[in-house]
């Protein structure tokens, strides 16, 4: 870490450099703010010194203060005065008593860049060093584990591309000099002189007082995240080679985690849910976890975290998002047999398939368990009648998604269950009739076995 770097353009296109972007095209979230600002201005200069670089902005529209539309036409002016296209997306930030505004509007803004990730940019941010030991003491007050005190990187995956932080080892005092020396107009939003909110009461109030005892401790601060997010690393390095041995090629985790001492169980349990989720288990909901580890076979424990479920099902266990609705309702398949779609599933039909077409005074119906109960098929090739909590038994469909297979109905008849299985009554012998084909939008599912 240069701990005397000076900003400037050559600086900052080593920086640039650093962050390995190549001749992908840049975007830039702007703000309007100081360092956002600084930051468009740096590299409106690096593409004077280098033609080949490609700039963007979008300036995300909150919509939270007075001003933002005002922010919004400086945002404009700025970009149009520097020949820099401009994007302007506009979000609502949901609230409520138990949301922070101000992680929400995190969540949505990262949102937008994301979705610029799959157009082939890398979105670029002002995050600075002071930045740096804002979200440390942040972490820390929350009582965060390693991956939340470590450093933020200067690059970080983000959607189909990264995201990049140039301006990462510069201080804020760096910033606001650059800023006054090439006279950058820029605005101010005064919801940040709110110390009410945390990462205002530590900028204003804590930070200061620390970095006037001890003039090098922002540096310091990101010295020792850099240190931590080294020991980070080598955990995850440990959990994968854990996970390499104790998971299935669908991510499942086995039971004989277990076996694993108390303080690497819970290391590869952080680091599989993070796999899975997206996201680390509060404290609360891991403990619990952990305890039903040792449940008896005969129980189907299940745990709220992480935004979704974990169960155990046939010796592992595993994590999904909740389907929105575990009991669907059924409903006639009119002609001409167009696709069904629920919000987690959907059903189609492509030809040359095995299943009978129905009859002209035929009825397609598409039911559920929970409402035909435990009726009985004569599946090809199984060798007679087998009911229904047989088969899907059979077909290793986990308990809690039984109710969540369409069954086909000619009628009263029960013709199939979902792509997998038909009654031997309905074939169609020259394999000129339909295809089911039955879409699941969850990896809790075994795959289909050819009729």
């Amino acid at each position: 870490m240069a701990e005397n770097l000076s900003l400037d353009v050559a600086s900052f296109h080593d920086e640039l450099t650093h962050c390995q972007v190549q001749s992908q095209p840049l975007m830039v979230a702007l703000s309007g703010g100081v360092d956002s600002v600084v930051l468009l201005h740096l590299l409106w200069q690096s593409r004077q010194l280098y033609p080949t670089l490609q700039i963007k902005a979008v300036h995300v529209h909150h919509g939270l203060n007075f001003r933002a539309q005002e922010w919004a036409k400086f945002c404009q002016k700025l970009c149009a005065r520097w020949d820099i296209p401009l994007a302007v997306e506009y979000i609502r930030v949901p609230t409520g008593p138990r949301l922070s505004i101000e992680e929400q509007a995190r969540i949505k803004r990262y949102q937008v860049f994301e979705r610029y990730t799959h157009q082939g940019f890398v979105i670029v941010c002002a995050h600075h060093q002071n930045d740096q030991a804002e979200t440390f003491f942040l972490n820390l007050n929350r009582g965060s584990g390693l991956a939340g005190l470590s450093a933020m990187g200067q690059t970080r995956p983000l959607g189909q591309t990264a995201l990049i932080r140039p301006l990462l080892h510069f201080s804020r005092a760096q910033i606001e000099a650059y800023a006054q020396y090439h006279r950058l107009d820029h605005i101010h939003d005064d919801s940040n002189d709110d110390t009410r909110y945390e990462r205002n009461f530590i900028r204003h109030e804590v930070l200061p007082v620390l970095n006037e005892r001890w003039p090098q401790f922002n540096q310091q601060v990101a010295k020792s995240s850099q240190w931590i997010w080294q020991a980070q690393q080598l955990n995850d390095e440990l959990a994968q080679m854990d996970l390499t041995r104790l998971s299935d090629a669908k991510a499942r985790l086995s039971e004989n985690v277990r076996e694993l001492s108390a303080i690497r169980l819970v290391n590869v349990l952080r680091f599989w849910l993070k796999q899975r989720s997206g996201r680390y288990p509060a404290q609360e909901s891991l403990e619990q976890f952990i305890q039903q580890l040792s449940s008896g076979e005969d129980r189907s424990p299940e745990i709220s975290i992480c935004g979704g479920i974990v169960r155990r099902y046939q010796h592992y266990w595993q994590w999904a998002e909740e389907p929105v609705c575990y009991q669907p309702v059924s409903c006639v398949w009119p002609k001409p047999y167009k696709a069904l779609a629920w919000s987690y599933m959907s059903l189609s039909i492509v030809a040359h398939g095995r299943l009978r077409p129905p009859r002209s005074d035929e009825q397609v119906i598409v039911r559920f368990r929970h409402e035909v109960g435990n009726l009985k098929m004569r599946p090809i090739g199984r060798g007679g009648s087998r009911s229904l909590k047989k088969l899907l038994q059979e077909l290793a469909f986990p308990p809690w998604l039984r109710n969540c297979v369409p069954l086909i109905f000619y009628g009263d008849q029960f013709v199939a269950v979902a792509d997998r299985l038909i009654d031997e009554r309905f074939i169609d012998p020259e394999r000129q009739g339909w295809q089911l084909v039955w879409q699941f939008y969850a990896d809790t599912l075994p795959g289909p076995q050819p009729q």
